[in-house]
């Protein structure tokens, strides 16, 4: 698990704690891009993609993933956004993940996505 915000750690750390899962998973404080940037061949099996959603960073948050090669062919994706549709009319990430479900939830957008090729 990865988060920039040491409040956030710390709360999922404590949730790590009392699921037992310690074994399990890695919790990182650290920027997601610069982690991908740094990733040195771990892979992940579940990634949520939750930026602020003003600065629309899905899309750059996915490549990032693809760059990395953090990703197997059985991730699964599951992205929150402030709009239904997160890749760009044109995007070339539209042929990189297939579309698991969509649905809105109040005011935010969930898409659930896993990579077509990794």
């Amino acid at each position: 698990m990865l988060d920039r915000s040491k409040e956030a750690v710390n709360i999922i750390n404590k949730n790590v704690e009392k699921t037992r899962l310690s074994d399990k998973c890695k919790v990182f404080c650290s920027d997601c891009f610069d982690y991908l940037k740094r990733n040195k061949g771990d892979k992940f099996d579940l990634v949520f993609i939750d930026p602020p959603y003003a600065l629309k960073l899905v899309e750059s948050s996915l490549n990032a993933l693809l760059d990395s090669n953090a990703l197997k062919p059985t991730s699964i994706i599951v992205c929150e956004s402030g709009e239904a549709e997160v890749f760009a009319e044109n995007s070339p990430l539209k042929d990189k993940f297939e579309t698991v479900k969509s649905g809105k939830y109040g005011v935010a957008y969930v898409n659930i996505f896993t990579p077509k090729e990794v």
